[in-house]
């Protein structure tokens, strides 16, 4: 399914916000070379209230931006992106965070994929007809 251009920026920068959040916390000392990103890195570090709206409102956007492709796509997106969430703020081993993260990668290529291949995979898909 075609999605607008606008649609599409506005899911890259949450999913630019999203990427900012995970390099603050796992390489601070290069975020923190960047003149400007000291604070913000600081706030999301905090694990505070702050750092979870910063995760859940990028997350909830890139979700609801890409609503209009095939349905499991958001889906898998929403769940992984639930699961990287709770085990970041939950007591959880950083193992099953990163397990978490890979799962969320690996979804966030394949919806990459489906959407720069102008095609949509799915039931009822003009691909399937042919």
């Amino acid at each position: 399914m075609w999605v607008p251009p606008h649609v599409l920026a506005v899911a890259a920068v949450a999913a630019a916000a999203l990427v900012f959040h995970c390099a603050v916390m796992f390489f601070a000392p290069w975020t923190d070379a960047v003149p400007g990103l000291q604070p913000p890195g600081a706030v999301i570090r905090a694990m505070g209230p702050a750092s979870r709206w910063a995760y859940a409102v990028p997350s909830a956007v890139l979700v609801l931006a890409l609503l209009r492709v095939w349905w499991p796509a958001p889906a898998l997106l929403a769940v992984t992106l639930t699961g990287v969430g709770v085990t970041m703020y939950g007591r959880f081993t950083l193992e099953t965070h990163l397990a978490w993260l890979a799962a969320l990668i690996v979804v966030g290529v394949l919806i990459t994929t489906n959407l720069l291949s102008g095609r949509r995979a799915g039931p009822g898909s003009a691909t399937q007809a042919a």
